[in-house]
């Protein structure tokens, strides 16, 4: 089953005691909403879904979503929140929160490429991208995150590597 939008939390909750999988899908608006995601933390929704998409089109989120919904069934529990975490890093914290605030406060006005950065572009903008998630990701899902490194391993910003230390 997937549930999407701000009132889905009764009803995640309901399928999850029964013990039926569940995916979130925001897609637009949605999966910047900060207060959603903590509140599915709060209500210890986020770590009982079976999959988490939050990619730039209903196209991306729906297929990754539903492949890592089928693939829940056969994944351990440890694989399973280990992706439910990169999904939440990526899609969430980077993609739709900290992906534009890097462009507007370091890539625009430092006149810097969307792609083909440079070395030293990369580390600066590596450095803002993981305090940046810290800050905004932490308090969410807590200590887990520093856990994790964020590289831009295409030299670009479209995307986020997440990877465990």
């Amino acid at each position: 089953m997937i549930i999407s939008g701000l009132d889905f939390l009764d009803p995640e909750k309901s399928f999850t005691i029964r013990r039926r999988p569940c995916d979130e899908c925001g897609i637009g608006c949605l999966k910047r909403d900060i207060r959603k995601l903590k509140k599915m933390f709060e209500e210890e929704v986020a770590e009982k879904l079976a999959a988490y998409g939050g990619w730039n089109t209903a196209g991306n989120t729906l297929g990754f979503a539903l492949g890592q919904g089928l693939l829940s069934k056969s994944m351990d529990t440890a694989d399973l929140q280990s992706l439910l975490e990169i999904r939440y890093l990526d899609d969430w914290a980077y993609q739709a929160n900290v992906r534009n605030k890097t462009y507007v406060e370091l890539i625009w006005p430092n006149y810097w490429p969307n792609s083909g950065l440079n070395t030293q572009q990369v580390q600066e903008a590596e450095a803002v991208i993981t305090k940046d998630i810290l800050e905004i990701a932490e308090p969410v899902l807590g200590a887990k995150v520093s856990s994790y490194n964020f590289t831009l391993p295409w030299k670009r910003m479209f995307e986020v590597e997440v990877s465990k230390k």
